[in-house]
């Protein structure tokens, strides 16, 4: 039983080989989307297609792509929206994971981190998101961390930046206002999977514009508007 239905929606999904990403990838083919997963790991991918159609859900595609590669997202997204037919209604930024470093290390490693956390997910937003506004629909959620670190992480900063750019592209697109009512972004702070789970709890509540009582979102989830408002919105 899935716990929305969307379908005739397209959802381009990064890091949907494990964790996080691979479970809103199946989740969302449970409910109807037409998912492409973008993955180094190809085989993965066709493994997690098998699994979902099995579960009833519908087949997922696969697009090569390596997050460390710069360039890499522009060519992604052109790739995903031939694939798609030209519509991508849903990106997902769930790519990258923590990257544990030591004080000392090349600046290479720092800005690789920084291509992987932030440069990639920001250049994919931008080459899809004008086809959103055009079409005045649509959804880009990107999976960032804590911003209190336990250890000395290059993931970190480049997470924190994209919690922040989220939240300014999610207020330019706001200043649209009934132009692009129904583009929203989001980041969202995910400190377990149990958390994730309870998001998609959230996710049902936030797609349709349903209320959610403020005494059953979940800690670990901060919402600071509907994501179906008549405007952008940011968790």
């Amino acid at each position: 039983m899935t716990l929305f239905d969307m379908t005739g929606k397209t959802a381009v999904i990064t890091g949907s080989t494990k964790g996080i990403g691979r479970a809103i990838a199946l989740a969302l083919s449970l409910a109807g989307v037409r998912v492409i997963g973008a993955a180094r790991r190809s085989a993965l991918i066709d493994a997690l297609s098998e699994q979902a159609q099995s579960a009833g859900g519908r087949p997922i595609d696969s697009l090569g792509f390596d997050m460390a590669e710069p360039g890499a997202s522009r060519s992604l997204a052109a790739a995903a929206v031939d694939l798609a037919g030209g519509a991508i209604d849903i990106l997902v930024n769930a790519g990258g994971a923590s990257r544990p470093i030591a004080l000392q290390s090349p600046d290479a490693e720092w800005n690789e981190a920084m291509q992987i956390g932030f440069f990639s997910p920001r250049e994919l937003t931008h080459a899809l998101l004008p086809g959103m506004c055009a079409r005045n629909w649509g959804r880009v959620v990107s999976i960032t961390g804590t911003s209190e670190p336990q250890f000395l992480s290059a993931s970190t900063p480049a997470k924190a930046a994209l919690h922040a750019w989220s939240k300014g592209v999610s207020l330019e697109v706001a200043r649209n206002g009934g132009a692009w009512a129904w583009i929203a972004i989001a980041a969202i702070i995910i400190a377990s999977f149990a958390a994730f789970l309870a998001m998609l709890r959230v996710w049902r509540e936030a797609f349709w514009g349903h209320d959610l009582p403020s005494d059953k979102v979940p800690d670990e989830l901060i919402i600071r508007k509907k994501l179906m408002a008549p405007s952008a919105a940011l968790i």
